[in-house]
């Protein structure tokens, strides 16, 4: 009897040990499956993302390039019409002008926003400052930047492209839809994270009923740029009391080579 027990002993442990072994397989799989979708996701999102910042550059060439060059020949023709016989066309040849160089500088915004040359010539912190005078010369607001990155050679060129994208929609957030009238904007590099932080005085949202906003284009691409970086965004806002943004990444070259 003590032997039969003995042998049932045996054969319970020995499926049990099976068992387990099993689920421990599963799980396993299931996490290296999990893994892989997510390394895939990934890759096809820094894919996409790379894909669109070409086509912003290809964009910005053919603005800058042939159309730029094309309202310049027009301006150029406009201004060789002869008009002694016409002295009455004068004034509308004038106003005219004004359209195109209107027209001109909005051209030039257009490109500098879809790819600013200063970003690749001189580095992050000179096309966010160029950015941040851009968007002073265009509101009320008033943007404030303390810099603490005395060096941007660590800094990749991708995750250069990254940093100001984000830094562009937090800025254009909190003066076109936050109303702010105060912005305050920090950049940092220590211990090799880079953390920017932005607040405004504006209208701020309920973070926590406010779903259209949570999930605006604008926030997704922050998170999403953030997400391929291995960054941490924290936010904080309320109804009436401004937006505050923390975001945190570490320099992970390697990732970018």
């Amino acid at each position: 009897m003590d032997e039969l027990n003995f042998k049932i002993t045996i054969v319970g442990l020995v499926g049990f040990s099976v068992l387990t072994l099993l689920i421990i397989f599963f799980i396993i799989t299931v996490l290296r499956n999990q893994k892989l979708k997510v390394n895939l996701e990934r890759d096809q999102t820094l894919k996409d993302i790379q894909l669109l910042e070409n086509e912003r550059a290809r964009i910005a060439a053919d603005l800058h390039d042939d159309l730029g060059s094309l309202i310049s020949a027009i301006k150029l023709n406009l201004e060789c019409l002869n008009t002694i016989n016409h002295p009455e066309n004068d004034v509308i040849i004038e106003k005219t002008a004004l359209y195109i160089d209107s027209t001109m500088q909005k051209i030039r915004d257009i490109s500098n926003d879809l790819m600013p040359k200063i970003l690749e010539q001189n580095g992050l912190i000179p096309a966010v400052t160029d950015f941040m005078n851009m968007l002073d010369a265009k509101s009320k607001a008033k943007i404030k930047l303390t810099n603490e990155i005395s060096d941007e050679g660590s800094i990749s060129k991708e995750v250069k492209t990254h940093i100001f994208r984000i830094v562009q929609e937090l800025l254009n957030n909190a003066v076109k839809h936050a109303n702010a009238s105060e912005i305050n904007l920090h950049i940092s590099l220590k211990n090799k994270t880079i953390k920017i932080k932005v607040n405004d005085n504006g209208v701020g949202f309920d973070e926590h009923s406010d779903i259209s906003k949570m999930q605006s284009n604008g926030l997704r691409n922050i998170l999403r740029r953030a997400q391929l970086m291995d960054g941490k965004v924290f936010l904080d806002t309320a109804i009436k009391k401004g937006t505050n943004f923390n975001i945190e990444i570490p320099l992970k070259n390697e990732l970018y080579s």
